[in-house]
């Protein structure tokens, strides 16, 4: 071993590489990858709920858009929905029924909580964000985000942990 070799490996030894932080369903952030139901999304953006221990992801594939929510209770909840084109003109104007396409979604949960974002997406960093989430009889999901007189609406399913996976991360 040559003289050069061996002051190379002490520096090295000096600076070690830090550690690989594995990422979680908690700790996705824009440009990483995750497959949901054998399709691979790039994630666009991310909202964390703190407060009620959930996350919102934009996930895109090619021109498709997806919104991933994740929620921790006793175990990982995954719902995927679609965004649905929708307008109210008051927030007290949602109903505990809501009749679409012939089904009706019943008012499940009424939550509360500041966002965390990152990334481009319908909510604003800081700001609390009012949700609603609405189930149907034969488990179909409707959700309504609302923060600062502005809706999102999803139309959803849920999904389930083993068919939802990371892929890799920037």
């Amino acid at each position: 071993m040559s003289v050069w070799k061996r002051v190379t490996d002490l520096i090295r030894a000096r600076h070690p590489h830090p550690p690989v932080v594995q990422k979680t369903w908690f700790t996705l952030r824009p440009g990483d990858v995750v497959q949901v139901e054998l399709t691979e999304y790039i994630v666009e953006a991310a909202a964390a709920f703190n407060a009620i221990q959930s996350m919102h992801y934009v996930l895109r594939d090619g021109r498709t858009y997806r919104h991933l929510v994740i929620d921790r209770g006793e175990g990982l909840v995954f719902r995927l929905y679609e965004t649905l084109d929708g307008r109210l003109d008051d927030i007290g104007e949602i109903p505990e029924t809501v009749h679409l396409d012939g089904v009706d979604y019943h008012l499940e949960s009424q939550q509360e909580s500041p966002a965390w974002v990152d990334g481009p997406m319908h909510l604003v960093h800081g700001d609390t964000v009012y949700i609603w989430n609405h189930q149907s009889d034969d488990r179909r999901l409707f959700r309504v985000e609302w923060q600062n007189g502005k809706y999102w609406f999803g139309l959803g399913r849920f999904t389930e942990e083993f068919d939802a996976r990371i892929i890799a991360g920037t």
